[in-house]
């Protein structure tokens, strides 16, 4: 009795993020969550992330949920291991910082809850609350040093920043030494698969050298780029007066919002920032606990209220794969007419932001055109992306035309590679948005 009353709290956390994941903000998992759900499923399928198909991080995150999918092989199935996940996260929160934690919560909530979205940054989140509390339980180095290999391989970006402040700001070398250890097991390990996956040149392509087509073309100065580049030096003043290692946890975390500085990354780095406030200065948060639980339940019956109408309106789904995926009555029809015409052309390419479902839905390879967003090809991707296409004879191509004509460039949708397409090939057939094209 006494472990259910401990522990049975966490089960209806676990319950609350399933109904937030696949009703509440059934809306957020269009893209980066059902991208990750696609790799994981392609990886069940025996494919090799980097060569088969684009993901530009580290790949800790969609390996770890893969071994999942063999249990159950569906969309929804890839939301309850998540709302696990995010019950673990609460778990580990409210173990470090107690009540002080519906701060954070109430952070990582705003503005629609997509900071508990399934994806590599979650998982990254998760390292870092983990880390600061290793950290301030004074846990061996050794174990530290592992789970900085295990960040480095959620989100290499992060990882490698934390690494290097977190070794500069110890100054032991016996402890550092301890550190390089941890955190080279893991590493090696993921050399060895690279190697015998033959992915090695892939995985540094798209990992590393397309960084830089991915920051010039997804950047821009915003209020929100200035705000973070402030809280960024701020943390070298604390660092300064208080000698703390978790600096080097916020540091890195500036580099989730770097270099898109949009609301949901800057929120990602938000959170840990305030973490570290919360616990290495003396202040009395025990005012701002109720304050923020407040907070918590006024963005939950926001998000509530605002799409009450289209809850009335939501059905299943009902395709492979996506058996209990809620959708509204009129994309249902939409999404249905369309897996059918694309499976009636069977050597067809799906290039856009619904490729990812309908493919996995029709058990077809999941490949670079899956996630067609500019710098996510790797060093000069998009040139690469249509020098493939050329080399391509008797192909069928579906483009989403109202994408390429409403949206233009004003997303990551990679639309000189759609340009190319449409101007080299004839277009043989159409259903709604998505018009068929064929490249002799």
């Amino acid at each position: 009795m006494k472990v259910i009353k401990k522990y049975g709290i966490y089960f209806f956390i676990f319950l609350f993020f399933i109904l937030l994941l696949s009703v509440i903000c059934f809306e957020k998992t269009s893209f980066d969550f059902l991208w990750s759900y696609g790799f994981s499923h392609a990886i069940r399928m025996g494919e090799i992330p980097y060569l088969d198909f684009n993901t530009i991080s580290t790949p800790l995150y969609i390996i770890f949920m893969s071994l999942f999918l063999f249990i159950k092989d569906s969309f929804f199935f890839f939301i309850v291991i998540q709302s696990a996940l995010c019950t673990f996260f609460i778990y580990l929160l409210y173990r470090y910082i107690g009540k002080k934690s519906w701060i954070i919560l109430s952070i990582l909530s705003f503005p629609f809850f997509i900071s508990f979205v399934g994806t590599y940054n979650f998982f990254v989140l998760f390292f870092l609350v983990l880390l600061f509390y290793m950290e301030d339980r004074n846990k061996s180095d050794f174990k530290i040093g592992i789970i900085l290999g295990l960040l480095f391989l959620s989100k290499q970006t992060i990882g490698g920043v934390v690494l290097f402040f977190n070794l500069l700001f110890l100054f032991d070398k016996k402890r550092i030494g301890k550190r390089l250890l941890g955190f080279f097991i893991p590493q090696i390990l993921f050399c060895i698969y690279l190697l015998i996956t033959n992915s090695f040149a892939s995985f540094f392509d798209l990992c590393f050298l397309g960084l830089f087509d991915f920051g010039s073309r997804n950047g821009g100065i915003k209020p929100i780029t200035i705000l973070s580049i402030l809280m960024f030096f701020s943390i070298f003043l604390f660092y300064y007066k208080k000698k703390d290692i978790k600096c080097s946890y916020v540091l890195g975390a500036f580099f989730f919002p770097f270099p898109i500085f949009d609301l949901y990354h800057f929120i990602l780095f938000l959170g840990i920032y305030v973490l570290f406030l919360i616990t290495s200065f003396s202040f009395s948060w025990e005012r701002f606990v109720k304050l923020s639980g407040i907070l918590f339940l006024f963005i939950l019956l926001f998000n509530v209220l605002i799409k009450i109408d289209y809850y009335q309106d939501l059905v299943f789904l009902d395709i492979n794969h996506f058996e209990h995926y809620l959708v509204q009555k009129k994309d249902k029809k939409k999404f249905q007419d369309l897996y059918l015409k694309y499976r009636s052309y069977p050597n067809a390419i799906m290039i856009g932001t619904e490729g990812m479902l309908i493919d996995v839905a029709s058990n077809r390879r999941i490949t670079y055109f899956d996630m067609p967003l500019t710098g996510n090809y790797g060093y000069q991707g998009t040139k690469g992306m249509i020098a493939k296409v050329k080399k391509m004879h008797d192909q069928v191509f579906f483009l989403n035309q109202c994408h390429y004509e409403d949206l233009k460039d004003e997303t990551q949708l990679d639309y000189q590679l759609l340009r190319y397409v449409i101007q080299n090939s004839e277009e043989i057939d159409k259903i709604g948005c998505y018009h068929i094209y064929y490249k002799k």
